[in-house]
């Protein structure tokens, strides 16, 4: 791999649609400047966020909503919304839900969510969950929204008419995000007050509408990377612990829930390859290795991979040289083009 291009203090990185956009923050002024790589665009904003293929920028009572070329569609003012207490879960066409938190005089916090259609402000109702699509959303107990749930009720968006609850097993709790796949709502389960590598995980998948448990799988991996057009999770795993080499690969299709996993043929060396840093684009999934050499006592250059989910084969695995002594925390790949962020906010664009 050849280093392209190479930023420094990258707040974050993230693609919309077919727009990898960069941003980076005016500490001083307390803005950021807003890039779509290759294309030369640029923008101020305030605190620009995406969903799907929309970015917006957060304001003090209104935020600013464009494509993903950066270009301005609609404001929407509301009265206390700002990029500390509100955020967009949900927009298309002409439907738009805005989340907002508001602390109470007894210093607790309420959150609501507003439903606008045809960009009108229709409902304000109160909230505790996520919203999965316009039609459903999944609401959870007050006291285990910031933990790993063990109970959710899915209703529709205004919580005017519940489908179905759900109570996990008395050994299990939810771990992860929830993900809305089709007619199918599909999370990860893990064993109760366990730590995380050292518990059994499942995937679970459900009718959205009448709860019913399609499939439980037993699985190697948590947090593994989601095809949503295939409806696959697709994971591998590369370590030497303990005096015992694991090269491993798992794909579950939430369609059916067949598992296909094995081991991979690689002769080199793995030290940490795992779900926490690795990107899935079309059939080929993107892993990074952090290397921390304990004999030495210093970080070493990280490693990028890229697995080929057809054949079942690394097709490449190589250091990142100018990162010696970083770590890599997210990476995309496109185009034959991949983008690799690091621990202190440097963006390195490499050419495979």
């Amino acid at each position: 791999m050849n280093i392209i291009e190479k930023y420094a203090t990258v707040f974050s990185f993230y693609r919309a649609k077919q727009s990898l956009i960069m941003i980076i923050r005016d500490e001083a002024k307390k803005e950021q400047d807003a890039y779509i790589l290759g294309l030369g665009k640029k923008m101020r904003t305030k605190s620009l966020w995406h969903f799907g293929v929309y970015v917006y920028d957060m304001r003090t009572d209104k935020f600013l909503v464009y494509d993903a070329e950066f270009n301005h569609l609609f404001d929407l003012n509301k009265k206390g919304i700002n990029a500390g207490n509100s955020s967009l879960l949900y927009i298309d066409d002409t439907t738009l839900i805005l989340y907002q938190s508001v602390w109470n005089n007894d210093d607790t916090i309420t959150s609501y969510l507003t439903y606008y259609e045809n960009f009108k402000e229709k409902s304000t109702v109160e909230f505790c969950g996520k919203v999965l699509n316009n039609e459903y959303r999944l609401n959870l107990k007050n006291e285990e929204k910031y933990s790993n749930p063990t109970y959710f009720r899915v209703s529709n968006i205004l919580d005017i008419h519940t489908y179905f609850e759900y109570q996990c097993k008395e050994s299990e709790e939810v771990f992860g995000d929830f993900i809305f796949y089709k007619d199918r709502l599909v999370f990860y389960t893990k064993e109760k007050l366990k730590e995380t590598y050292n518990s059994d995980f499942w995937i679970n998948v459900l009718d959205i509408k009448s709860g019913t448990e399609l499939f439980k799988v037993k699985v190697e991996n948590i947090r593994a990377c989601f095809d949503y057009e295939k409806g696959i999770f697709v994971a591998i795993k590369g370590i030497n612990q303990n005096n015992e080499i694991i090269k491993r690969y798992e794909i579950v299709d939430v369609n059916n829930g067949f598992i296909d996993n094995g081991d991979f043929e690689y002769d080199g060396y793995m030290f940490a390859v795992g779900t926490a840093v690795q990107h899935l684009n079309e059939d080929k999934l993107y892993f990074a290795d952090n290397v921390y050499s304990y004999e030495e006592q210093k970080r070493k250059a990280p490693k990028i991979g890229c697995f080929d989910i057809k054949t079942k084969q690394i097709l490449f695995f190589e250091e990142v040289e100018d990162a010696e002594g970083k770590s890599l925390n997210q990476l995309i790949a496109n185009d034959g083009i991949i983008y690799a962020k690091t621990n202190d906010n440097e963006l390195y664009v490499l050419q495979q």
